[in-house]
């Protein structure tokens, strides 16, 4: 599990150099229209990560502390 931003870059350089990466979206829901990204799957023959983006507590709904916005996933990894 990719908790910090910092461990990105490790992440974009072993994708990389991968031939094939699979990509894989968890969501909140099966229902594309209310369901959000939650966390994003990637895998290579060499390795597998999970980056999580909107995991939130039950009884608040606040964004757990170590999400990583899709933008700056975006960004990080090309």
């Amino acid at each position: 599990v990719v908790r910090t931003v910092d461990a990105l870059p490790d992440v974009a350089r072993a994708l990389d150099r991968a031939e094939v990466v699979a990509v894989d979206l968890e969501t909140s829901s099966l229902d594309y229209r209310t369901g959000e990204v939650v966390g994003l799957g990637l895998a290579t023959a060499d390795g597998a990560w999970y980056v999580p983006v909107a995991h939130r507590a039950e009884d608040t709904g606040r964004l757990h502390p170590d999400q990583i916005p899709l933008t700056v996933i975006a960004d990080q990894l090309g």
